[in-house]
């Protein structure tokens, strides 16, 4: 009773489900502001320095080395080169660094926020500035935009109403007369993209 109730609350429109489906496909270049591990064990003068905020110090000075990097590398995006060969030469994201930055396709939520609020706010072919997250900067480039439907989204089923036929079929394409007795009486029974919501 309790899930019935709720359902009967919660309204989805069809533009929000086709949102729901949206897909891209993606290149990005990662920069991770990572410190070596000479960085990690000493300070700026070569000596062993406790934790603290020289390690906060030397945190920012990467951070601040990587975000350069990735403002260097969009300048030369800028300059029409190859958004693959730099990705193969420079991203630190060693899972697709090879396949020149290929993310393949992803749905909406499967990158972390920040990531995924840039990448589905560009259009096909456009690409983005220098995005911070977690992981570090990012630049990413949208190869393609899709709507992962199922194949039978827009099927309708239909019933002819001539007495005695009672014939019922599944189309996509909208019939002007039912296709065992040719009435043209007929009746939607329901809609796939309906059943879906």
């Amino acid at each position: 009773k309790l899930q019935e109730k709720i359902k009967a609350q919660v309204k989805v429109t069809l533009s929000e489900y086709r949102r729901s489906t949206e897909e891209l496909k993606a290149r990005h270049i990662l920069l991770k502001p990572e410190l070596t591990p000479a960085e990690r064990a000493t300070g700026k003068d070569g000596k062993a320095e406790k934790a603290g905020k020289s390690k906060t110090e030397r945190e920012k000075r990467a951070d601040a080395a990587a975000k350069k990097k990735a403002d260097d590398l969009l300048a030369r995006l800028k300059d029409v080169e190859s958004f693959e060969a730099l990705a193969k030469q420079y991203s630190e994201d060693y899972s697709n660094a090879s396949q020149g930055g290929d993310l393949g396709w992803f749905p909406r939520g499967r990158m972390v926020k920040e990531f995924d609020d840039t990448a589905f706010r560009l259009k096909k072919g456009e690409r983005s500035g220098v995005v911070k997250t977690e992981f570090g900067y990012h630049i990413i480039q949208l190869d393609d935009k899709r709507l992962n439907l199922p194949p039978d989204y827009n099927d309708v089923t239909y019933r002819c109403e001539k007495k005695g036929c009672d014939n019922e079929w599944t189309t996509k394409d909208t019939p002007e007369e039912c296709p065992k007795c040719k009435s043209k009486k007929l009746k939607v029974v329901k809609r796939r993209r309906e059943e879906l919501l």
